[in-house]
């Protein structure tokens, strides 16, 4: 598998021009899902809905409470919970399918795509700031797929179903940028007026990274285009998550249906690549989908995602989902910086963040997803 995927750090690879991803699939599988039906008009507004605790935590969280969902015994093995925490909610926010980015050292950055806005929130849960609100105007947002921090203090925030990204400057008001070009997922700062961009590109060679320049506007690379095999292409190229964590001056990144870990420099260059002896290995899809929503749903059942890539000291900790009839079951990998295997398990709670030691799951025993834990690896005996 892993010779199979080396083809996708050469800056060739067959893919049909003009395709559209009919599915996104990624770190919160109900969320991309809702994001990818509204884009394309299958969904209604709920902007009229109330914002309610109830039905609405039946995503993740719900699925990570389901006793045959998360193996305890086996995430004991490898963790000591230190502390529990639980994200303040109200009327102005509500905790539904949470994608976390860590703000430096005191808060955490969740961006809420179902509700359409991003949450701040001090290391102890308390909410300090709420931003934007469902809507195409400044500040507005359809879909905020991540918000991160920007190296002047603000933040980015990237809206799939808008295409666009919006800045946000630490003395406040908002700044709308047209995506360029790209299937828009996420955006960091790297430094020096540039940002890598997650996301399927529209151009004749798709990749899934781009640095782009925000003074010129103008994409100075794309790199990591996907490599699979010729019979595997049509129904892979759906498949378009992408986890990206910038550390220092590198670029960590996993694609949902590669079983490697790829560094690169902030220029795109190719530092290494780490193959990860996953729980569940992946195996490329080769049949085509029915492409009724309903049986789509359920033929991407069983199939191992990649999902998050997470910088944790001296190791490097890789999450793969795979979703089953009672919800999604995420695996966890840690390896070191080399790509030798430290611990791995099955069957582990959604891994939100990593920052410093501590690492901060969905609480496996709560159906609530602004229920979380805070964990140590063990010390090895």
């Amino acid at each position: 598998m892993n010779q199979i995927i080396d083809a996708a750090c050469s800056d060739s690879c067959a893919l049909s021009a003009g395709s559209v991803p009919a599915r996104l699939l990624g770190q919160a599988v109900s969320t991309l899902a809702l994001a990818l039906m509204l884009a394309c008009g299958q969904g209604g507004d709920s902007s009229d809905q109330p914002k309610t605790g109830g039905s609405e935590t039946e995503g993740v969280a719900r699925s990570a409470a389901e006793p045959e969902l998360v193996d305890v015994e086996a995430f004991e093995s490898g963790f000591e919970i230190v502390r529990h925490l639980e994200l303040e909610e109200s009327d102005r926010a509500m905790v539904v399918s949470p994608m976390v980015a860590v703000g430096g050292p005191d808060r955490l950055i969740v961006a809420e795509p179902k509700e359409s806005q991003v949450n701040i929130y001090d290391m102890d849960g308390s909410l300090v700031r709420v931003i934007g609100r469902r809507g195409d105007g400044p500040g507005e947002f359809r879909t905020p797929f991540t918000a991160r921090p920007t190296l002047d203090g603000g933040i980015v925030v990237a809206d799939f179903q808008a295409s666009r990204m919006t800045f946000f400057p630490e003395g406040g008001g908002a700044v709308t940028v047209e995506s360029p070009g790209v299937f828009l997922l996420g955006v960091t700062d790297i430094g020096g007026d540039r940002y890598l961009i997650e996301g399927r590109s529209e151009a004749e060679r798709p990749a899934q990274l781009h640095i782009w320049n925000r003074g010129t506007e103008a994409i100075e690379r794309s790199f990591l285009p996907v490599g699979v095999p010729e019979a595997a292409l049509a129904e892979a190229y759906l498949f378009v998550s992408i986890s990206t964590q910038v550390e220092a001056d590198t670029i960590w990144a996993a694609w949902a249906l590669s079983d490697t870990v790829y560094s690169f420099d902030l220029n795109g260059e190719l530092l290494d690549r780490l193959p990860v002896a996953l729980p569940t290995p992946i195996v490329l899809p080769t049949t085509p989908y029915d492409r009724r929503p309903e049986a789509e749903e359920r033929e991407v059942e069983g199939i191992t995602q990649m999902v998050g890539v997470f910088p944790a000291g001296s190791e490097l900790a890789v999450q793969s989902q795979r979703k089953v009839t009672a919800g999604t079951i995420y695996d966890l990998v840690l390896m070191d910086r080399q790509g030798s295997l430290v611990w791995s398990a099955a069957r582990m709670p959604m891994l939100h963040a990593v920052i410093g030691a501590d690492f901060y799951f969905a609480d496996p025993f709560s159906i609530l997803p602004n229920r979380w834990i805070v964990a140590r690896r063990k010390a090895e005996n």
